[in-house]
């Protein structure tokens, strides 16, 4: 069992009351149905899973429950009219000898301690699969974002929408479709601005797209593209609503066509660029510090994507990412604030533990009501993963001690081959708060195959001074 930096051996049976640097007291959401230990699968025995939910940190429990092989790609949200709703979106392993990816979608109704698990969100037809989910709620619907593929060839941009907390989904709303024979889109992202406008951006060549829906996600406007006129394939957007109904969109471009700069624009650059009026138009995308973007661990299927979070309340943006701090050494999760809109940015913060042998990968970020920066990511070594969730109440300045969510977990054990790479855990987890709470989602394979697994933790703090 992985003990990290600044959490003592003991120190994750105490964990459900730990305390942030300069911050408030937490505690898990009593829930039932605990993650059970792991069970042998197909592809060899797993190794056995450490401690229980009961003295391994903040308990979790398994938000899938269904026959099929896999989930993976998991996001979360939470509603802003009733903290008892929450939906929940991944992507869901087919069975057979030739398993696809198809987006799905879970829900509770009682803060997380019972699941929907709704399967397969209904497709098209003549659509085979699709991937790269995201959640959101406008009001009191709900709704999940991603790409889908016909068996014929193409592919699109769809928006499911639920009224009813997730129990019933609509035929998706179409987005986007690439032309015949053009090039597929990629990574869709879907976010709810504070004015309740559902908005998504995702990749389509050397183009980063961008639509709107003024009525809650039944129809989208034309899209319009956001990335800079020489960008090479931006792509790997994530979508982020501030204040007033400012719109910040991070993604990664392989390079530029300016002159000058050369086919390759020297690398991948990470970027933001951002709207102010609710995505109607966009300003200048800015970059982020070198060296930042989408990165491969040590690991086959340790790939991770970064991510990012506004204040609500602020609209100070920060971004996540995992890597290494030293040639040739583990990686790490660090964090950048930008108070400017994306235009210039802070030195990189660890909020990871650092642990020389331990690989930090895939970061999700959240920023709660009071201000608060929370960082949940998955951390590998001896043949486990835990996943972490760490919080800083100074803006990002510090991070407290790691805690633990859930149970290790062997994450060869049940990993299957699906028509991305083999083994595949995604390039993602999910994070959110709201309402006091913060919510974090992740794949999980102590039940023997990939599943969801979900945690929560409640504040007990006072709200910063000057807000609400």
């Amino acid at each position: 069992m992985l003990v990290m930096k600044g959490l003592a051996a003991g120190g994750l049976a105490a964990a459900a009351a730990w305390v942030i640097a300069s911050g408030p007291a937490w505690t898990a959401v009593a829930r039932t149905g605990a993650v059970p230990a792991p069970t042998p699968s197909a592809t060899g025995a797993c190794l056995p899973t450490a401690g229980s939910g009961a003295d391994s940190g903040i308990p979790a429990i398994i938000a899938t429950r269904d026959d099929l092989p896999g989930h993976t790609e998991p996001a979360i949200a939470v509603s802003r009219h009733d903290p008892r709703d929450l939906l929940g979106a991944s992507e869901f392993v087919t069975p057979g000898q030739n398993p696809r990816l198809v987006p799905g979608a879970f829900s509770s109704s009682d803060g997380g301690r019972t699941w929907h698990d709704y399967g397969p969100l209904p497709l098209p037809p003549g659509y085979s699969h699709g991937d790269d989910v995201s959640a959101g709620f406008a009001g009191r619907a709900g709704f999940v974002a991603a790409e889908a593929y016909p068996a014929a060839g193409g592919s699109s941009v769809f928006v499911w929408r639920t009224t009813d907390g997730g129990r019933h989904f609509s035929a998706p709303a179409n987005v986007f479709t690439a032309p015949t024979g053009a090039l597929n889109t990629d990574h869709p992202w879907l976010a709810v601005t504070s004015g309740h406008g559902v908005v998504v951006a995702w990749n389509w060549g050397d183009a980063l797209m961008f639509s709107r829906s003024a009525d809650e996600g039944v129809t989208f406007g034309a899209p319009q593209r956001i990335s800079a006129p020489d960008d090479l394939h931006p792509n790997l957007a994530v979508v982020v609503p501030g204040p007033q109904d400012t719109i910040s969109v991070m993604y990664q471009a392989i390079g530029s066509t300016s002159p000058g700069k050369g086919s390759t624009g020297g690398g991948p650059t990470t970027k933001v660029v951002t709207s102010v009026d609710g995505g109607l138009t966009f300003g200048q995308p800015y970059p982020l510090p070198p060296g930042t973007g989408y990165t491969f661990a040590a690991q086959p299927f340790a790939s991770s994507l970064p991510t990012i979070a506004a204040d609500p309340v602020t609209g100070t943006l920060y971004v996540a990412m995992s890597l290494s701090l030293l040639p040739g050494a583990p990686r790490s999760v660090v964090v950048y604030r930008s108070d400017d809109g994306g235009r210039s940015w802070s030195p990189a913060v660890t909020a990871g533990a650092q642990d020389p042998r331990a690989d930090e990968f895939q970061p999700s970020l959240t920023v709660d009501e009071a201000g608060t920066v929370y960082v949940s990511y998955l951390s590998y070594a001896a043949g486990r993963v835990n996943s972490v969730l760490v919080a800083s109440a100074n803006r990002a300045a510090s991070f407290g001690a790691p805690v633990q969510l859930g149970q290790p977990f062997d994450p060869a054990c049940g990993l299957i081959g699906v028509w991305k790479v083999s083994p595949w855990f995604g390039d993602y987890q999910g994070l959110t708060s709201g309402h006091g709470h913060v919510y974090a989602v992740w794949a999980d394979t102590g039940t023997g195959r990939p599943e969801i697994a979900f945690a929560a933790v409640r504040a007990r703090g006072a709200q910063r001074a000057g807000r609400p």
